[in-house]
Parts: C-alpha cells; structure tokens; sequence
C-alpha cells in the first residue's frame, strides 16, 4: 500500500489509495492490449500498460499513481 499522496490532506480525506485495479476479461483467443488509467472528463491518460491476456483468462491490471484526479477515472 503506498503512502497517502500529500494533495489529499487538503481535500479531508481520511484514507486516499493510490492503487487502482481493473479485472479484464478476454473470452476470444490470446491477446496483447494496451490498458489506460483515464482522467475522466478531460479523456486524458495518466498511465498506460500492454498486457496479454490469454484464452478464458481474467486478467487484474493495476496501476500505482499520485496522480491528482479532479472527479472521476476510468481503467
């Protein structure tokens, strides 16, 4: 777990992660793709992995950042 990023303290929040993780499931044949952590509205991608996920096989994508959000994300 990573440490409350200070931007925090000055919105109240009493605990503030800086982990996010996704599911990704792939129910066709094994694939490379590219996973974005997104700023939602702005669209704009803070952080971006390719990962392959095989046949049948959920795969967990995590991202770590500190990344200031001003309302919601989107992986």
């Amino acid at each position: 777990m990573a440490d409350k990023p200070a931007w925090a303290n000055k919105y109240g929040f009493e605990t503030r992660g800086t982990r996010f993780v996704a599911n990704a499931p792939n129910t066709g044949s094994d694939a490379e793709v590219k996973v974005s952590l997104v700023d939602l509205p702005s669209s704009d991608a803070i952080a971006a992995k390719t990962v392959t996920i095989g046949n049948e096989e959920t795969k967990l994508i995590e991202f770590h950042t500190d990344y200031e959000f001003g309302d919601e994300y989107e992986i």
